[in-house]
């Protein structure tokens, strides 16, 4: 089942998806602030991936 904040994350990507596909204006203030929204999403999604991992530990031999 999907959570609310992915689908409310879902429902603004597809906002910003339509505005951007009608060619939204943004200045190079806007440009700077989605990369770096975009940075920061991907940061934090690395970091919850590898805390949430599966993998099993790996130990070394002495």
């Amino acid at each position: 089942m999907e959570s609310p904040e992915l689908r409310k994350f879902y429902m603004a990507i597809q906002n910003l998806r339509e505005a951007m596909t009608h060619d939204l204006p943004l200045d190079e203030f806007d440009q700077i602030c989605l990369e770096n929204y975009i940075a920061l999403l991907q940061i934090t999604y690395m970091e919850w991936k590898r805390r949430n991992s599966q993998q099993p530990t790996h130990r070394r031999a002495a």
